[in-house]
């Protein structure tokens, strides 16, 4: 997948950001897998082109990802105005590393715009993307 990747912070209304996806690229809901990574591989509906990774834990835990054919779903904009999108549209907030070349600098977005963030090197080795206490 992983053309477009995107971290959305875990208290996000799942089914509302599916609904954002879906209105800001016009994809059919059903090419959008949501649940656990590790339910992908069983996933008896079609190949999605989308998909809505649900860990539980906190911090940006819900990874979304799209494959190369969708940046020309969405008119090819870049990924930090697509974040942006689908955090108004969903009232919700995302990381992404926004082309940024600063080990550990994202950019934090928000239904009302954005600011770069430091996210926590400790946590990051966990597994669990967190932003850092300045």
């Amino acid at each position: 997948m992983g053309y477009f990747g995107l971290y959305f912070a875990a208290e996000t209304d799942v089914a509302k950001l599916v609904a954002a996806v879906v209105e800001v690229s016009g994809i059919d809901p059903e090419l959008i897998y949501v649940g656990p990574p590790d339910g992908l591989g069983p996933h008896p509906g079609p190949d999605p082109h989308v998909v809505v990774f649900v860990r539980d834990e906190p911090g940006f835990s819900i990874e979304f990802g799209a494959g190369k054919s969708f940046p020309e779903r969405v008119g090819g904009i870049p990924q930090t105005e697509l974040a942006a999108r689908l955090c108004r549209a969903a009232d919700t907030r995302a990381l992404t590393d926004g082309g940024s070349d600063v080990l550990g600098e994202w950019l934090l977005v928000t239904p009302t715009g954005s600011a770069t963030v430091t996210v926590d090197d400790d946590a990051i080795d966990e597994g669990r993307l967190l932003i850092a206490d300045r």
